[in-house]
């Protein structure tokens, strides 16, 4: 129990340690939240990108394809969209 009170009593005076590991609390505070919001942003414009691509590859219409999508119409209401938490 007496190592305890020297122990507190120790850390008390020594102030050092407190601002040194609030600094660090700080410094890695202000650089991971740019970095979650960085990639949460390339996450959402990779998704676009791929939304955009695979709309463009289903509406390629070929000439030589064997579907008659004349009678079709779902290609008319078909949305390609990822929705990512907005």
């Amino acid at each position: 129990m007496n190592c305890i009170k020297k122990l507190l009593l120790q850390l008390k005076k020594d102030e050092t340690g407190i601002v040194i590991s609030s600094e660090l609390v700080l410094i890695a505070t202000i650089g991971i939240l740019p970095l979650i919001v960085g990639l949460s942003e390339v996450s959402s414009a990779i998704n676009e990108e791929l939304s955009a691509m695979a709309q463009t590859f289903y509406s390629t219409n070929r000439v030589d394809s064997p579907w008659d999508e004349s009678q079709n119409d779902s290609s008319e209401t078909l949305q390609c969209e990822i929705v990512c938490g907005r």
